[in-house]
């Protein structure tokens, strides 16, 4: 997987976490455990540690965050990161990635659900109503 879809992914993912705008520790370890089995299904080789995808989630999530509170940059945020994805064969993978992290708090809030459902719009799939 490149490194530019990488990134998106984490973004997207990160962004479900803090969707709700509290951050959870089991969201953050499921974020990190999803990033992690992705990357390994994805590359089939180096991942990187859950070490260094905490510290990217400590280092993007607070701006991520500020991003989904206005509507004019929460949009710039998913073209942003949705648009680099477009075709990619595993955007079923981030869904279902997307669905576990918001569910992990054995509650699916409106905003992340939301976030779920423009990215299937986004990329042209069916997500479950």
């Amino acid at each position: 997987m490149e490194a530019i879809k990488r990134y998106h992914i984490y973004a997207l993912l990160a962004a479900v976490v803090v969707a709700d705008q509290e951050v959870l520790a089991v969201e953050v370890d499921t974020f990190v455990n999803l990033a992690t089995q992705l990357h390994i299904s994805l590359e089939h080789g180096q991942v990187d540690s859950h070490e260094v995808l905490k510290a990217w989630f400590d280092d993007h999530h607070a701006g991520i965050r500020k991003a989904l509170l206005s509507d004019i940059e929460k949009g710039r945020f998913l073209v942003s990161n949705l648009e680099p994805l477009i075709g990619f064969e595993y955007c079923w993978q981030v869904l279902a990635a997307m669905q576990a992290i918001a569910v992990s708090d054995n509650e699916l809030h409106k905003t992340e659900r939301e976030l779920i459902q423009t990215a299937a719009n986004y990329w042209g799939l069916k997500y479950p109503e």
